[in-house]
C-alpha cells in the first residue's frame, strides 16, 4: 500500500519487483532501515505510472508504504487488474465454474430434448 501524505490519498498496489539497484536489503523492506544510496538518488520505492498519477506524485516525492493482507484491501480499481492479482484470479475461477455449470445444463437440456 502506498500513501502520499500531503494529499492523504491511499493506493493499493502489488509488489512486483525488488530492484534494479538493491535486491538484498531486507532490513529496509522488512525492517526500519532507510534505503541505501543507489543510482536513483537513494529512492526506496519506485511506483508504476498508474500509482504515480493516482497519487499525484512528482519525481522525487516522499511516500510511506506498508504490506497489507488480501483481506485488508478495500474495494477499488486495484482489485481489477493484474494476471497474478488474487482478486482477479478468484474472479476468473468463479467465472470458469459458472461457465462449466452452464455448459452442463445445456448438455442436459439437449439430451432431454433428444429423448
Amino acid at each position: 500500500m502506498d500513501r502520499y501524505s500531503q494529499e492523504n490519498r491511499i493506493c493499493y498496489a502489488q509488489w512486483e519487483d525488488c530492484g534494479p539497484f538493491r535486491t538484498d536489503h531486507f532490513q529496509y523492506v522488512f525492517g526500519k532501515e532507510r534505503p541505501t544510496p543507489n543510482a536513483n538518488d537513494g529512492a526506496g520505492l519506485d511506483v508504476s505510472p498508474a500509482v504515480r498519477d493516482y497519487l499525484g506524485l512528482q519525481p522525487k516525492d516522499v511516500t510511506d508504504w506498508q504490506f497489507v493482507g488480501v483481506r485488508d484491501v478495500p474495494q477499488g480499481p486495484w482489485r481489477n487488474y493484474g494476471d497474478n492479482n488474487p482478486f482477479v484470479t478468484a474472479h476468473r475461477q468463479v467465472e470458469g465454474q459458472l461457465v462449466k455449470a452452464q455448459e452442463a445444463r445445456s448438455k442436459e437440456t439437449r439430451a432431454k430434448s433428444l429423448q
